[in-house]
């Protein structure tokens, strides 16, 4: 009985001792950073010269901004913003909106 007792001990042992036999293969992963929501839309605007509806999707953007983290960069963007509404003429809206962009 004491040599039953014995072999599973040692069979056990080696179980535990051998494992399953895998590893693990570390491989690098690339991270593509991702470009605000709000970058995009302010390079449409940039791009068209027109605000239209979109100046409501952006104020979303920047309010989430605001409320990640990044309050201070999204106050002066929303009143970038603000100015942008105003603003008259395609040549006018694509300048402040691409300054807009390049600030994200």
């Amino acid at each position: 009985m004491k040599q039953v007792f014995g072999l599973i001990a040692l069979l056990c042992s080696l179980c535990l001792a051998t494992g399953c036999g895998s590893t693990v293969d570390d491989h690098p992963v690339e991270v593509t950073p991702v470009t605000p929501p709000a970058k995009v839309m302010l390079e449409q605007v940039a791009e068209a010269g027109v605000l239209g509806s979109d100046a409501m999707s952006i104020r979303e953007a920047l309010e989430q901004m605001k409320a990640s983290g990044d309050a201070a960069k999204a106050d002066e963007l929303l009143s970038d913003l603000d100015e942008l509404e105003k603003t008259s003429g395609e040549a006018q809206i694509k300048q402040k909106a691409k300054a807009m962009a390049a600030k994200l």
